[in-house]
């Protein structure tokens, strides 16, 4: 497990928790509870299963991430 994938799983994790806290505290209001709640855990789930975000991102045309010069305009080709 890299480095990346658990910092996504701790930052999602503590998503999780800082919502139902935020609920518990009633800071949230609870019609816009349930579309944080299921928001955090899809994203929680996308980060523990990696490979379901890759199927996600091939079924709406996302082939392969950008390289970093390609975005940064030192690409020579105008």
């Amino acid at each position: 497990m890299s480095r990346v994938t658990l910092f996504s799983i701790c930052a999602s994790g503590a998503l999780l928790l800082y919502i139902l806290e935020m609920v518990r505290r009633r800071k949230l209001r609870e019609e816009y509870s349930i579309l944080w709640l299921t928001g955090s855990v899809v994203i929680l789930v996308l980060s523990l299963k990696q490979d379901w975000l890759v199927g996600i991102a091939h079924a709406v045309g996302i082939v392969y991430p950008p390289s970093f010069p390609s975005w940064s305009g030192s690409s020579s080709s105008c």
